[in-house]
């Protein structure tokens, strides 16, 4: 099925969003545990039962987000998006396995999917404004 520029445009708006809330959130959840550890401070008591699950429901949420825009960019291209959208939904529990740097690389390793869609999507945008 052949989309128009304009639904190649909000894959990509979406997917651009989606993957910038996925970092920030993903650097918040691996970020707050690193600062603590590196700095030598117990939680904090402000924080102390409740801001790690914060952080990784937020991870959790972002990746959803995620995971619906690669889904959406996926059959703009007409490229199966099952594995991708499950890979993407999994990443954030499968960190929550100890060893700091696995547990990270397992995280971020979704977020390398939208370089290989939006560059697929900036191609075919720009061969249907050269179309028309």
């Amino acid at each position: 099925m052949t989309r128009s520029v304009s639904e190649l445009l909000a894959a990509e708006a979406a997917l651009d969003h989606s993957f910038a809330v996925s970092v920030l959130a993903a650097m918040a959840a691996a970020g707050w545990p690193a600062y603590l550890h590196a700095t030598g401070q117990p939680a904090p008591p402000w924080g102390g039962g409740w801001l790690r699950p914060a952080l990784q429901g937020a991870l959790l949420l972002a990746y959803c987000w995620f995971a619906a825009a690669v889904g959406r960019a996926a059959r703009c291209l007409g490229r199966r998006h099952g594995p991708a959208v499950a890979w993407i939904l999994t990443a954030p529990v499968l960190s929550l396995m100890p060893g700091p740097v696995a547990s990270l690389a397992i995280a971020a390793a979704p977020l390398s999917l939208k370089l290989l869609l939006s560059g697929a999507l900036r191609a075919r945008i720009h061969d249907r404004i050269l179309a028309e």
